[in-house]
């Protein structure tokens, strides 16, 4: 029994380093990303010892611990907050792929409220100055509300031959 508690006494750099690789392995195996933080922090702690060789095996594995847990931590953080881009914002949204499309409305918006149809859907639509706008008018989706459709009304031009 002695001598399985004896090696704790005397880890070298090498037990870290295997210690690191063997999480690095199983890092491979099991893509979870998870076992990288203690992977990096075994071969730190290894690298740590090759400068202070004489370092108290207790505090090897607080540091180690510690490496470990801070950079977890620190990863999540990072990844939640960083921005992320995105080359399709609208790819799942259907509603604010239709932004800029003019359509005729087909049935009043009274005040301010109604239905409008695009392509084969009916969408909720909304005057985007509250404003009753009757059928016929070509409107323009200017953006999504919720689920509903803001729509404007596009004034109708005069051609010069009528005025």
């Amino acid at each position: 029994m002695d001598e399985f508690i004896g090696w704790r006494w005397n880890l070298s750099y090498w037990h870290w380093f295997g210690l690191g690789g063997l999480f690095f392995a199983f890092e491979v195996i099991l893509p979870t990303t998870v076992l990288i933080f203690p992977a990096v922090s075994a071969i730190l702690i290894g690298g740590l010892l090759t400068v202070f060789p004489d370092l108290d095996w207790r505090l090897q594995v607080l540091f180690f611990a510690l490496l470990s847990l801070a950079s977890a931590i620190g990863w999540r953080w990072w990844f939640r907050n960083r921005e992320r881009p995105v080359d399709h914002p609208n790819l799942n949204v259907r509603g604010a792929q239709l932004v800029g499309r003019k359509i005729v409305l087909e049935e009043d918006l009274r005040f301010g409220r109604g239905r409008v149809q695009i392509d084969d859907a009916m969408w909720l639509a909304v005057s985007a100055d509250g404003t009753a706008i009757s059928a016929g008018n070509t409107v323009e989706v200017t953006q999504l509300v919720g689920t509903s459709l803001a729509v404007r009304p596009i004034p109708q031009h005069k051609n010069a031959i009528d005025s």
